[in-house]
C-alpha cells in the first residue's frame, strides 16, 4: 500500500543509502496518489450537491476522510461503524463514480474503514492497514471481531455496533440497552396505513431509510393503542436489518428514568452516560412519563443534545403533542419540535376493517365480511382494542368449536358496545333516550378505561357538587369561592373527562347530560380545554380527578 508519510523539514536532501533523508524521498515519490485523491475527494464534495440535498452531505459524507488511494483503490474513512455501514449501503457507487472521474481511472474501487479518534491517520499519513482496520474496525480489547465477507454476525452480536469504547462491554446500561428486545412482528409489512396515520407511516419510512438526515428528531403523538409504538419498532426492525452494525436503544421513559435512578444509587451516572450516549438510533416511548421529573429531564436533555449533535437518529413518542406536555422544560418541548411533529389519529372505518382483515389473515382464520363489518362499527377508537376483540372472538370461537358469525360476535364482545347503557336496577340494556327521558342516571360503558359514571361520580366527589346538579345542569359559576362547590364548572368538567376518557359518542354524552344537542357538549369540553391552558388551579384539579379515576378503573 502506498504510504503517505510527509517529509521531515529538519532533513537536508542525502542521497546515501544508510542516511534517513533517502527513505523520505522514496516515501516522497509515492505522494502524488495523495496530492491526486486530495483534490479528487474536494472536487466530490463540490459536485455532490448538484445531486443530493446539503444536509446529507453535511451530516454523512463531509465527515469522511480520504485515507490512501493505492492499486486503483480509494480507501475512505468513516467516523463510527454505523455511518461506515449507512454509506457504504447508500451511497458507495455514487462515490465510486465522481472519484473514477476525477481521479481519471475507471475501474477504481472504494472501500470503507472505521474512523475513529483513536485511529484517525490523516491523508499524508501511513494509515492503518486496511486488512486490519476492514476486519476489525476499531481494535479494542474484549470488543467482538466483525465477521469476514460472506460471514454473518449472531443475532445477539447484530444489534449493537464494535463498542469504540473498551468499558462498554463491561457496562450494565450498554448491556441493558443491547439486551432490549424490538417485537419482530412489528415492521411496516404489517402495520396498516390510512388516511389516520398516512403522514406518520410514510415519515417513519423515510426515517429508516435515511437516519438522522431530514426527519430528526421524530416526534410520534396521539392517544394509547393507535400503532406509534408498532412504527418505532418497525423503524428500528428496519434499521436492524439494514444496518446490522448499528447500536439500538429502545427504552421508554421509564425505563431511562429507572436507569437513572440506578445509575445514581450505584454511583455509576458515567456508565449511564457512556452507554446511552453511544447509541446510533435512539428510540424513547412514552416520554411524557419523565414530564415530572426534575433531575430526569436534565440528564435526558444533555443526552438529547449529545446524540443530536452527532446525528444520531432520536424517535420519540407521546400521549400528546410537545406543546401539551405541560410540565415539560421549554427548551426540551423546543427541542422536539426543532424535528418533524406528527400525530396519529383514531382510524376511520375502512381502515378498521382493513386492519381486522389484516390480522384474521396473519391468524389464517377466515371471517365472514359481516363480522369484520359489525366490530369496525362497534370498536371506532382504538386499534389495540379491535385487535384484542378479535383474539378474544378467535379464542370463544376455537374454545366452543362453533363457526364465527355475528351472532356469536354480538354475545361475545356485548361488553365492547359504545352505545350499550345499562339501567342501575335493571339489567340489560336500553336506547339512550329512555334514559334521557325517565332521568334516570346512566352508566354508559367504553371498550376500556372508565364509564361515564364513575367519571361523573368522581367529579362529584372532588368538587363538591352533588351527582345530580352535575347532570341536570342550570346552576351558576362561583369562582369568587373556588372551583369546588363550582356547579357549573363540575358540570363541564364532567362533560369534558367523559369525552376525553371514553369511546362514548358525543350524541350519547349530550342526551346522558340533558343537552338538547352535541354542541353542548363540544363547546363545553372546548371551554375546559382552554382554561387548563391558562388557570393552574384547574390544571391541577382536572389532574386530580384523573388520576383518581385511573386509580379506580
Amino acid at each position: 500500500m502506498t504510504s503517505f508519510a510527509q517529509p521531515d523539514p529538519g532533513h537536508g536532501p542525502d542521497h546515501s543509502p544508510e542516511s534517513p533523508g533517502r527513505e523520505q524521498q522514496l516515501e516522497l515519490g509515492e505522494d502524488d496518489n495523495a496530492i491526486a485523491l486530495r483534490k479528487a475527494w474536494e472536487r466530490t464534495l463540490r459536485a455532490l450537491p448538484a445531486t443530493m440535498v446539503k444536509q446529507t452531505i453535511d451530516n454523512w459524507l463531509r465527515p469522511l476522510r480520504p485515507l490512501s488511494y493505492d492499486d486503483g483503490v480509494v480507501v475512505l474513512g468513516a467516523p463510527s461503524s454505523f455511518a461506515k455501514t449507512y454509506i457504504e449501503t447508500k451511497y458507495a457507487p455514487l462515490l465510486r463514480e465522481f472519484l473514477a472521474q476525477y481521479l481519471d481511472a475507471p475501474h477504481v474501487q472504494v472501500r470503507f474503514v472505521i474512523s475513529t479518534p483513536d485511529v484517525q491517520p490523516l491523508l499524508g499519513e501511513k494509515p492503518l492497514p486496511l486488512r486490519q482496520a476492514a476486519r476489525h474496525d476499531v481494535p479494542v480489547p474484549g470488543a467482538p471481531a466483525l465477521p469476514a465477507a460472506g460471514e454473518t454476525l449472531p443475532r445477539a452480536s447484530r444489534d449493537m455496533s464494535p463498542a469504540v469504547d473498551s468499558n462498554l462491554s463491561r457496562n450494565p446500561f450498554a448491556m441493558e440497552l443491547a439486551a432490549a428486545p424490538l417485537i419482530d412482528r412489528y415492521t411496516f409489512e404489517h402495520f396498516v396505513e390510512g388516511k389516520s396515520n398516512r403522514i406518520a407511516y410514510n415519515v417513519a419510512l423515510n426515517v429508516a431509510d435515511a437516519p438522522g438526515t431530514l426527519y430528526n428528531p421524530l416526534f410520534l403523538y396521539g392517544n394509547p393503542g393507535l400503532g406509534k409504538t408498532h412504527l418505532m419498532h418497525a423503524i428500528g426492525n428496519r434499521m436492524r436489518e439494514s444496518m446490522p452494525g448499528a447500536r439500538i436503544a429502545y427504552v421508554s421513559g421509564e425505563t431511562f428514568t429507572n436507569h437513572y435512578v440506578a445509575a445514581i444509587r450505584d454511583k455509576r451516572t458515567e456508565d449511564f452516560r457512556r452507554a446511552y450516549r453511544s447509541v446510533d438510533i435512539w428510540l424513547i416511548d412514552d416520554i411524557q412519563t419523565i414530564a415530572s421529573k426534575e433531575q430526569t429531564k436534565e440528564e435526558f436533555f444533555h443526552t438529547f443534545n449529545t446524540l443530536y449533535q452527532m446525528n444520531r437518529q432520536i424517535v420519540i413518542t407521546s400521549d400528546r403533542s410537545p406543546r401539551e406536555l405541560r410540565t415539560m422544560d421549554d427548551r426540551l418541548k423546543s427541542r422536539f419540535e426543532a424535528g418533524l411533529v406528527t400525530d396519529i389519529a383514531p382510524p376511520e372505518l375502512e381502515m378498521r376493517e382493513a386492519i381486522l382483515q389484516k390480522k384474521a389473515l396473519q391468524e389464517n382464520l377466515p371471517i365472514p365480511p359481516e363480522v369484520i363489518a359489525y366490530m369496525a362499527n362497534l370498536i371506532q377508537s382504538n386499534i389495540r382494542a379491535l385487535e384484542g376483540a378479535l383474539v378474544k372472538l378467535m379464542a370463544y370461537a376455537s374454545l366452543a368449536r362453533s363457526p364465527i358469525t355475528k351472532q356469536l360476535a354480538s354475545d361475545v364482545l356485548s361488553g365492547y358496545f359504545v352505545e350499550r347503557i345499562v339501567r342501575p336496577d335493571t339489567p340489560g340494556s336500553a336506547h339512550p333516550q329512555d334514559y334521557a327521558q325517565n332521568n334516570a342516571p346512566p352508566a354508559l360503558m367504553s371498550a376500556a378505561g372508565p364509564n361515564v359514571n364513575q367519571i361523573i361520580d368522581t367529579v362529584a366527589a372532588q368538587t363538591g357538587v352533588s351527582r345530580e346538579m352535575i347532570l341536570a345542569g342550570g346552576g351558576r359559576s362561583n369562582r369568587a369561592g373556588g372551583l369546588r362547590g363550582d356547579p357549573a364548572f363540575a358540570r363541564q368538567a364532567a362533560m369534558y373527562l367523559a369525552k376525553d376518557m371514553t369511546n362514548v359518542p358525543v350524541t350519547i354524552l349530550a342526551a346522558t347530560f340533558g343537552c338538547k344537542n352535541r354542541t353542548a357538549v363540544t363547546h363545553a369540553a372546548t371551554r375546559l380545554q382552554g382554561m387548563l391552558q391558562t388557570d393552574p388551579e384547574v390544571l391541577n384539579l382536572i389532574s386530580n380527578i384523573r388520576k383518581v379515576i385511573q386509580y379506580n378503573m
